[in-house]
């Protein structure tokens, strides 16, 4: 049985799970592959972005915030389960995709996290379902817990 600390730490890393979908949707949608990529996220992407012409960027950015800010508020550990180190944390923020990058590179860190998170969850709670629909992207399936 999981406290209300427990429940909530982890609706955040519920709350994490689904920003990193939407950021792999839009990534799909903004970024490019390869040099290419690269090199249309370095002055196309980051030119739409400041001029405010396509609010998918905005989409991009709020999601991105929101993932750190939660990955962020499970260094405090309150009722997460999780085992992450402080280091690690701000290694999973430091690490989610930006504007920037190219489309391979988005979705390597990204996958990357969830691999991370996923693993963390398997150790926390051993029996947790994965999700592998492609709606989630593999996420832990947590919504029988709460």
């Amino acid at each position: 049985v999981l406290t209300g600390a427990e429940v909530g730490g982890l609706k955040s890393i519920d709350v994490i799970f689904q920003n990193l979908a939407d950021l792999s949707n839009l990534s799909n949608q903004l970024l490019s592959s390869g040099l290419a990529g690269r090199l249309q996220g370095l002055t196309g992407n980051q030119l739409t972005a400041a001029m405010q012409t396509d609010p998918r960027f905005a989409n991009f950015q709020l999601a991105r915030d929101t993932a750190i800010k939660t990955v962020q508020a499970l260094a405090g550990g309150a009722g997460s389960g999780l085992r992450l180190n402080l280091g690690e944390i701000e290694t999973a923020a430091a690490n989610l995709p930006n504007i920037t990058d190219n489309l391979g590179y988005a979705t390597e860190k990204i996958s990357g996290l969830k691999r991370l998170l996923t693993n963390q969850l398997s150790e926390t709670l051993p029996n947790i379902k994965q999700d592998s629909g492609s709606g989630s992207g593999g996420a832990p399936d947590l919504s029988g817990l709460f």
